[in-house]
């Protein structure tokens, strides 16, 4: 069986890939995503993301040879959805949807994949790989498949906490005032104001200041008192202004709220360990480096190293940086509408 080469600087041999047969390319990607390829070595990034050496391959491929890797991935993803007893139902299907974006975005294959993404997202067999749900909401997200607000409320029911930045990006492709919307309805804590404080930024971009105040204006008097004060914090730290007639109705709203606490006990609001906050940091970067292009593998930082405020300064600026047109620009201007592996 043919395998896929190394040159003489270390690089992958694309010519080696396209004389591959369609058996042979799949078998090989099988094996590559499965962590049992042995022609290509894997450096320190490929060693935790076997995927990636397909994504920095890919674009570089002949049409025919990429259509056969979209076809397989397809396939790939048909049997994880509809097979109990797939072999991708591991850490190798985190590898698969990672493929998702890179390989499908544009591809005449993408609303085959999109409907056995939602087949998995609604299914009871990933009720406890949360992992895996969180890959493939992440990957509807990076196909900017614009799903009812409905869909993302009820995920939200059931996906821990630690992983809420992917419905305020999945709702994002919908609407700002559904996000406000479903801020309306949930209790809010500090995981809702985490993954706000780091997807919020992009959103304002994608949609501008202008519209993001606009529809805040408008909602922000329905938000419990938590939600406002988080919101106007951001508002403050952006450089945004609120009208003086949303302000005035906090305020009204403000009064009503300490008087019906005078009748009730102290509750205090819900705290998350540090190693909660830790993975909502993790997982929140990794989601918004597939926001910011879904067609380029982003190497994500190492935070082993760095302290908790340097993890959030970095990851604003990187919020903030710029980068080249991210499909989530283009697809919320119109009104439609994750990196490194979790371990």
């Amino acid at each position: 069986m043919n395998r896929p080469r190394i040159d003489e600087n270390g690089l992958v041999n694309l010519p080696s890939v396209e004389a591959l047969t369609r058996p042979e390319l799949r078998e090989w990607i099988y094996e590559r995503l499965h962590g049992k390829d042995e022609s290509i070595p894997s450096g320190s990034l490929e060693g935790t993301m076997p995927h990636y050496i397909i994504t920095v391959i890919y674009p570089k491929l002949e049409r025919l040879v990429r259509e056969d890797i979209q076809n397989i991935i397809v396939d790939f993803l048909r049997d994880l959805a509809t097979n109990s007893e797939s072999s991708w139902r591991d850490s190798s299907g985190v590898d698969l949807l990672m493929l998702t974006g890179p390989i499908l975005s544009e591809s005449a294959r993408r609303e085959d994949a999109i409907s056995l993404l939602t087949q998995l997202a609604d299914s009871s067999a990933l009720i406890f790989n949360n992992t895996l749900r969180f890959r493939v909401l992440a990957a509807l997200v990076t196909l900017q498949c614009r799903m009812p607000k409905e869909f993302w409320f009820n995920q939200a029911e059931t996906l821990p906490r630690k992983y809420l930045s992917i419905i305020l990006e999945g709702l994002a492709l919908v609407d700002i005032s559904a996000i406000l919307e479903w801020f309306s309805v949930t209790k809010w804590d500090e995981s809702i104001n985490q993954a706000m404080f780091f997807v919020f930024p992009v959103i304002v971009e994608s949609y501008t200041a202008a519209k993001f105040i606009s529809v805040l204006d408008s909602m922000i008097s329905g938000l419990s008192v938590d939600a406002q004060t988080a919101l106007r914090r951001f508002c403050d730290e952006e450089g945004l202004s609120l009208s003086p007639s949303s302000s005035a109705a906090n305020k009204e709203r403000k009064l009503g709220v300490a008087t019906d606490l005078r009748n009730k006990p102290f509750s205090p609001s819900p705290r998350l360990t540090d190693s909660a906050k830790a993975d909502i940091l993790r997982n929140t970067a990794v989601s918004m480096a597939s926001l910011r292009n879904s067609r380029n593998v982003v190497k994500e930082p190492s935070f082993s190293s760095f302290t908790r405020q340097d993890q959030v300064k970095h990851l604003r600026n990187k919020t903030r940086g710029t980068v080249e047109r991210p499909p989530m620009q283009s697809q919320l201007r119109a009104g439609s509408d994750h990196t490194a592996c979790l371990q």
